[in-house]
């Protein structure tokens, strides 16, 4: 039969899992229901290499890029930022009492935000270092004073990694579709991906990471399971990788921060 330690943990794990099923079910039914207003998502942006100015480049914007944009595809071994403009109209924004937000799911680097020439949002710096939290949606309210019936525009100044200057894909520069619509539908689907993207991912590396110091403590302390020491050194190599929304608060920098990543993959490939 079952040892009495095993059946409370079984139980105890079972919990866990139905509780965590039910924010994530409860959650995304919240956002479905609040993604009835209409949102609108832009499938391509105005773009314009940076000059230095405060203000969009109009002179020098030639093209049109499609979005989700990525760096890595789109400007092979090119990290100088770059300025996306999005138009919309807002019919009858003004006299409404409803707020309207803008979402940008992922955006992988520094962005600086202006509504019809206003500063909207700035963080960090247009040059190394350069944040990567890549996993954080942002969401920003329009104010209403600031919006036209029509020719609204959104400016985006965006500073990342070249692909050649990360360890991953993952972390050079990127650019998701943006979406405009009603501030609290919004704000639904910027908590199920939150929760989606970042909380449930980190939960689940923080577990690995404690059964993989267990398991190492386990190979230790029994010299005849000396094999353990390998998983549980595989387990806490891969969790660290995982965790790497984390390192903010490290003061590595962005070569330190690179290198114990790579060295880390390779750890991990080796304990494999």
């Amino acid at each position: 039969g079952a040892s009495p330690l095993r059946t409370p943990a079984r139980a105890l794990a079972r919990r866990c899992a139905v509780v965590l099923l039910t924010v994530v079910l409860c959650d995304t039914a919240a956002a479905q229901g609040d993604a009835q207003a209409p949102i609108q998502l832009f499938a391509d942006a105005l773009a314009a290499d940076d000059n230095g100015s405060a203000a969009f480049p109009a002179a020098t914007a030639a093209r049109v890029v499609a979005l989700p944009d990525q760096w890595a595809l789109s400007r092979p071994g090119i990290d100088t930022p770059l300025w996306y403009r999005l138009r919309f109209d807002a019919p009858g924004a003004r006299q409404s009492s409803a707020a309207l937000g803008l979402l940008i799911e992922r955006v992988c680097g520094n962005v600086a935000v202006q509504l019809n020439g206003q500063p909207l949002h700035a963080a960090g710096r247009m040059q190394d270092p350069i944040a990567l939290d890549c996993e954080q949606p942002l969401l920003l309210p329009l104010p209403l004073a600031l919006l036209e019936d029509k020719g609204n525009t959104i400016d985006l100044r965006l500073a990342g990694y070249a692909l050649e200057q990360v360890a991953s894909r993952q972390r050079a520069a990127a650019l998701s579709a943006p979406q405009i619509g009603a501030y609290d539908a919004l704000h639904a689907l910027q908590r199920q991906t939150v929760l989606t993207k970042a909380v449930l991912p980190q939960l689940a590396s923080s577990a690995l990471l404690m059964m993989g110091l267990v398991i190492v403590v386990l190979g230790w302390w029994h010299h005849r399971e000396r094999h353990l020491l390998y998983f549980g050194a595989l387990s806490m190599a891969w969790a660290a990788v995982t965790l790497r929304p984390w390192w903010h608060g490290a003061g590595l920098g962005r070569f330190g921060t690179e290198a114990a990543l790579v060295t880390l993959i390779g750890l991990a490939t080796l304990l494999a």
